[in-house]
């Protein structure tokens, strides 16, 4: 699992942490900070929003390919189709000829 991370993924996770552990240890009392510091956590949850949605971007991105290929999957598929409707047909086909050609071998040798 952690070979398939990627620096968005650390920093959206690393976001998330630092927001939750400034939370807890605002509400336990332990962190008393001036202004500028109470505001460090909102800037960190606009950063973490945004490499959110970048990796939702890329998501979106990586969906839209595996549409794309979904869709030449599919005309392969009809196409395979078709070509094996024509080849049922072709067997058909010959199979009547192979019968006909039984039929008439039958009729001389009076089966």
């Amino acid at each position: 699992m952690l070979n398939d991370l990627k620096v968005s993924d650390i920093l959206f996770y690393l976001g998330l942490a630092s927001i939750f552990f400034w939370a807890l240890a605002k509400s336990l009392g332990i962190i008393h900070s001036p202004t500028w510091q109470k505001m460090l956590p909102y800037f960190g949850a606009v950063f973490t929003a945004g490499v959110g949605w970048n990796r939702f971007m890329h998501l979106e991105k990586r969906v839209g390919k595996m549409v794309n290929g979904l869709m030449n999957v599919e005309k392969e598929v009809q196409n395979v189709s078709h070509r094996l409707g024509l080849f049922q047909e072709e067997v058909h086909h010959q199979f009547k000829v192979v019968e006909k050609r039984l039929d008439g071998v039958e009729k001389k040798l009076s089966i």
